[in-house]
């Protein structure tokens, strides 16, 4: 599945992608408030913020979410191998936006506040700002 737009996208329903699922916004803010399963990888990128109210699983690949100003998710993210989060001006993980890494682990640029659980399994979590 691949979504690409020069506006704001709105997931409010579940995408389940057999392969990849990939949602760009060229200009402006991703909203995911539908679960998101893809069989290997999940790809979000916005020029703006990428606001996430729902689980999103990339069964056997990574997560890869890059926002040009923030990361927010009140919903788990998942990932068979690896879970990459870049935001210039920081990521915000609620109690319940648990990340779950393979042997890829968990990287996370900018800024960082959270009060989720971070888990890897024999992979490195990675953080490249202040926490």
């Amino acid at each position: 599945v691949m979504v690409t737009a020069d506006d704001e996208i709105t997931v409010s329903g579940t995408i389940d992608a057999g392969y990849d699922a990939v949602i760009t916004s060229n200009m402006a803010s991703i909203e995911i408030s539908g679960d998101v399963t893809a069989g290997n990888d999940v790809t979000l990128t916005s020029d703006t913020s990428t606001t996430i109210t729902s689980t999103v699983t990339a069964t056997a690949g990574t997560i890869d979410i890059d926002a040009g100003t923030t990361i927010s998710s009140t919903g788990a993210l998942t990932a068979g191998d690896a879970i990459t989060l870049t935001a210039a001006a920081g990521t915000t993980l609620s109690a319940t936006a648990d990340l779950l890494a393979g042997a890829g682990g968990i990287t996370i640029t900018g800024s960082l506040t959270t009060a989720a659980d971070m888990r890897s399994n024999n992979g490195e979590i990675l953080l490249t700002g202040p926490v």
